[in-house]
């Protein structure tokens, strides 16, 4: 089953155009997850991760660059309440090796009322 869903997953990538019947194929290689068993997979993922970034140490984030990798974490600890990107700015090198940076700036609402804004920078070659 692996291989059929590389094989069609390689032949997608290589289209120009992508066909109805090859998304009706990639589809029928998954099945629909049980929601109850998903949702409590969710719950207690949500809740580990709240368990380690506790109200406490998301302030110790305030104002601070974090990694791309902790921003997405941020977006599933349980006690933070809510998400909300800003902005994203993009600033491009003048070099022949053009180098990109976006910057993104999020703000967290913790389930505390406390507000945290942090800065997010993601570098990459264009």
């Amino acid at each position: 089953m692996k291989e059929t869903l590389t094989t069609l997953i390689e032949e997608m990538n290589q289209s120009e155009e992508i066909k109805e019947e090859q998304i009706t194929k990639l589809l029928s290689c998954f099945e629909d997850a049980v929601t109850k068993s998903e949702t409590r997979l969710v719950v207690e993922a949500e809740q580990a991760v709240a368990g380690i970034l506790t109200n406490e140490r998301i302030k110790m984030l305030d104002r601070r660059f974090i990694s791309s990798r902790m921003a997405e974490l941020l977006t599933v600890a349980g006690n933070v309440k809510s998400y909300e990107n800003l902005g994203a700015y993009q600033i491009e090198g003048e070099k022949e090796e053009s180098v990109r940076c976006i910057l993104q700036v999020i703000r967290l609402e913790l389930d505390d009322g406390t507000e945290i804004y942090v800065a997010n920078a993601r570098e990459g070659r264009l």
